[in-house]
């Protein structure tokens, strides 16, 4: 019997219609702002709990992303910023697996401390993104188009006292 799971029947167009995909969503996500589209779910679990859930801000940070506005994006979600590279580093490797039948790059999903480290990072992320005191209220998102200025100054200002203490630690 036939699988009927399309990327192992027809791996080759699967990945391209895969591929389309994801640019034409990055072509979008380029010229609208997740905040300003009415038709797009705002996360149910925020508006259900108040609580933010792992991917808040994965929008606002493909967005920023995509406008190469590195700092914004890591403020929105600094874990989905992380898992960007290792995504892509998958469909490369499934890519070059597929059209050239060579399986070389290791696979960075089958490492036994992987899951490990996902179990703990992933809750640990989520609950401590919800903690309304100083350190980790850095890891809940922003909204990019209220506070930029103010969070820019922030930032710089964060920067400069940050330098000015290793220089003065150093000496």
């Amino acid at each position: 019997m036939r699988s009927k799971n399309p990327f192992k029947r027809y791996p080759r167009t699967a990945f391209a219609v895969l591929v389309f995909l994801c640019a034409a969503g990055a072509v979008f996500l380029y010229f609208h702002k997740p905040g300003e589209i009415s038709w797009m779910p705002p996360c149910f679990f925020y508006e259900w709990t108040g609580f933010y859930c792992i991917g808040c801000g994965t929008g606002r940070m493909c967005y920023s992303l995509l406008h190469l506005d590195i700092v914004t994006a890591a403020r929105c979600n600094i874990l989905a910023l992380i898992a960007v590279p290792l995504i892509g580093y998958t469909m490369l490797r499934y890519g070059i697996k597929i059209f050239t039948g060579c399986d070389k790059l290791p696979n960075p999903w089958y490492h036994p401390g992987f899951s490990r480290v996902l179990v703990f990072l992933l809750p640990a992320f989520w609950i401590l993104r919800n903690i309304p005191i100083e350190p980790f209220i850095w890891l809940a998102p922003i909204s990019i188009w209220q506070n930029k200025k103010l969070y820019r100054k922030f930032c710089t200002a964060f920067l400069v006292e940050y330098v000015q203490l290793a220089k003065s630690s150093t000496v």
